[in-house]
C-alpha cells in the first residue's frame, strides 16, 4: 500500500494505492512521489483509494468497506475480468469450470460493485468495450490510460560491452551479429511460447530464439519440445536483470508475443523504446498499440503459418525491420511513465472535485 499528499491536484487529504501487481504500482508511486509504507487504511479517511487488479473476494469486500467510509475509488483492472470469458472455453475441464464460476460472479456481483467506483481506468480500448458491452459499465465512468514505460528502457545501457560479452558467452552466439527472436514473460502455458518453438525448424538455421522470464511450471515442457524438434541448440532460456533484457531487445530481430490473451504488456512498450519491432497476437490491447503506431505486426492467436510469414518478412528485409524499430522508438515516447503518471494524477484531481 502507498499513501501521499497530492498537492499537485489540490487534494487536502490523502491518496492510497492498493495493488495486487507491484509492477504498475511501484512505477506510479515513483513518479507521483507517493511514499512507501504500510497503511492500515481503516484508520484513515482518504480522499481517493486507487485499487489495482481485481481479485474477486478481496476486491468485493474492499469496495464495500471503502464505500461505507465515503472514500472515492479509482480502479485499474488490468484486464483481470475479461479473460475469464476466454478461459471458460479453454483448457482442462476443472480449469474451465472454475473460470465459468468466475464469469457467473462477474455477470452478477461485479456490475453492482463496479458502479460504486468513481472511475475505472481501462488500459486499452478493448478493455473499455468489454466493460461497456459485457458488464454494463457506463461509458463516462471509464477513462482509458495505458500502461507506461519506465525511464530505464529509454536510457543508454551502462557497461554495454561487458553485458554483451556475458550474454554472448551464455547464449553461445553473438547477439549483435546473428538474428534472433525474443519472448519475454513468465513461463506459463497461457504465454504460449511453445508456438514460437514450433516454427523454429521452418526458419533459417541461423535464427535463434531467446525466452526471457521466470519459470512458472512450463520450463521443462518447453525444453522438452525444443529437444523433440531438434532445435535445442537454437532455443535459449534466461532469467536475468533489466540491463540484459534491454540489451537483448536492442539487438533482437523482433519481440514475439504469442499469448492467448493479454491486457497491455509493458514488455511490448519496452521493446518499442529499444527500437525493436513487435510481432504479437491480436488477443489483447497490444494489437491496438501495434496497429495504430505501425510498430510491428499482429496475427490471430495460434496461426503459426502467419507467424512464420511475419518473422520471415523482417528477416528478409532488415531495412524494413530497422525502419519499424525507429518508428516504434519515436512512438514509445508517448507512453513514458512520467506522461502516464501525469494523466493518472489529473484523473485524481477530477475525481476529487466531482
Amino acid at each position: 500500500m502507498f499513501a501521499s499528499n497530492q498537492r499537485a491536484v489540490g487534494l487536502r487529504g490523502r491518496v492510497v494505492a492498493l495493488q495486487s501487481d507491484a509492477y504498475d504500482g511501484s512505477y506510479l508511486t515513483r513518479y507521483l512521489d507517493i511514499k512507501h509504507g504500510t497503511i492500515h487504511f481503516e484508520s484513515y479517511l482518504f480522499d481517493i483509494v486507487h485499487v489495482h487488479g481485481y481479485h474477486r473476494i478481496f476486491a468485493d469486500l474492499l469496495i464495500r468497506r471503502l464505500s461505507q467510509q465515503k472514500s472515492k475509488i479509482v480502479s485499474t483492472l488490468h484486464g483481470a475480468l475479461q479473460w475469464e470469458y476466454l478461459d471458460s472455453t479453454f483448457g482442462p475441464l476443472p480449469h474451465r469450470f472454475l473460470s465459468l464460476m468466475k464469469v457467473l460472479h462477474d455477470r452478477t456481483v461485479c456490475p453492482v460493485l463496479l458502479r460504486k467506483l468513481q472511475k475505472i481506468i481501462a488500459i486499452s480500448k478493448m478493455e473499455q468495450r468489454f466493460l461497456v458491452d459485457c458488464l454494463n459499465v457506463p461509458l463516462p465512468q471509464i477513462a482509458i490510460i495505458p500502461n507506461g514505460i519506465p525511464d530505464e528502457a529509454f536510457n543508454e545501457i551502462l557497461d554495454h560491452s561487458e553485458i554483451a560479452d556475458r550474454l554472448n558467452n551464455r547464449l553461445g552466439f553473438k547477439t549483435s551479429e546473428e538474428p534472433f527472436l525474443i519472448s519475454i514473460g513468465r513461463l506459463s502455458p497461457g504465454k504460449c511460447f511453445h508456438h514460437v518453438i514450433k516454427i523454429i525448424p521452418s526458419l533459417p538455421k541461423e535464427i535463434h530464439f531467446v525466452v526471457f522470464g521466470t519459470d512458472q511450471g512450463e520450463l521443462q515442457n518447453l525444453q522438452q519440445l525444443s529437444r523433440d524438434l531438434h532445435v535445442k541448440e537454437r532455443v535459449h532460456f534466461l532469467d536475468t536483470n533489466a540491463s540484459e533484457k534491454y540489451l537483448l531487445l536492442s539487438y533482437a530481430l523482433a519481440l514475439v508475443l504469442p499469448s492467448r490473451h493479454e491486457g497491455l504488456p509493458i514488455v511490448v512498450l519496452e521493446a518499442m523504446a529499444r527500437a525493436c519491432p513487435v510481432i504479437a497476437t491480436t488477443s489483447g490491447g497490444q494489437a491496438e498499440i501495434i496497429n495504430e503506431g505501425r510498430v510491428g505486426f499482429t496475427y490471430p492467436w495460434g496461426d503459426l503459418s502467419e507467424l512464420s510469414i511475419l518473422v520471415m518478412k523482417l528477416y528478409d528485409d532488415r531495412r524494413l525491420a530497422r525502419e519499424i524499430g525507429q518508428i516504434a522508438q519515436r512512438y514509445s515516447r508517448g507512453f513514458a511513465w512520467t506522461e502516464i503518471a501525469e494523466r493518472v494524477s489529473n484523473l485524481y484531481g477530477l475525481v476529487a472535485h466531482t
